[in-house]
């Protein structure tokens, strides 16, 4: 498996420039073509044991920075799920019940920018609990960026990677027909990962078609 610093490496000997300059820019593209691979593929992956404390009068909790999408929210001392409720449903449905306490039946998650310019997720219960409970909600997991020379994919594309951020220094240097020809091998060799990924001898494909009534046609 190739680390994020060979990659890296590779691009710089392959355009024949190693300069510092264009590294800093290399790290950008790695990183949105690892991305473009992950959402290209359906990459998911599940934190299945996560919960926290819903504390009394809590009026938010924020969450891990790799939450990507809850997949159930249950709350485990009063044993029942609780409902998802969007922030403007939440605001024009119950305009009087915003800051009231009581028992928790439904749920927001609201995504902002603390004071750092950084983005984060925080759950927002509905009403203010009264008494703590712990809330159990896997999530799936967003894949986090590259942050060490040795860091490793979450998948085995590292060679797909390589090939479209390639395409991107050949552009950024006007090279556009090589830079077309590495667009090429990086398409190429996502279906290749996604013919992979999909063709598993131990699972049949099926489709159940739905015919129209004989009455509609």
């Amino acid at each position: 498996m190739k680390t994020f610093g060979t990659i890296k490496t590779n691009i710089g000997n392959n355009v024949m420039d190693t300069s510092t300059a264009l590294a800093s820019l290399l790290e950008n593209w790695i990183h949105n073509r690892y991305f473009d691979i992950l959402r290209r593929t359906n990459w998911h992956a599940i934190d299945e044991d996560y919960s926290f404390t819903l504390s009394a009068a809590a009026t938010m909790v924020t969450l891990p920075s790799d939450f990507g999408k809850e997949i159930s929210v249950y709350d485990a001392t009063n044993k029942r799920e609780l409902d998802f409720i969007s922030l403007n449903d939440l605001y024009s449905m119950f305009p009087d019940e915003i800051d009231q306490s009581g028992d928790v039946s439904y749920y927001t998650i609201v995504e902002t920018v603390n004071a750092n310019n950084q983005r984060y997720k925080y759950f927002k219960p509905h009403h203010i609990p009264a008494s703590a409970s712990t809330i159990k909600m896997p999530y799936s997991i967003l894949p986090v960026t590259l942050a060490s020379a040795g860091a490793l994919m979450v998948i085995p594309c590292e060679d797909i990677v390589e090939l479209g951020a390639t395409a991107d220094a050949w552009r950024y240097k006007r090279q556009f027909a090589k830079a077309a020809e590495f667009e090429g091998l990086y398409e190429r060799g996502i279906m290749g990962l996604v013919w992979d990924q999909t063709n598993q001898p131990n699972q049949v494909k099926t489709f159940t078609p739905s015919p129209y009534s004989r009455e509609t046609v």
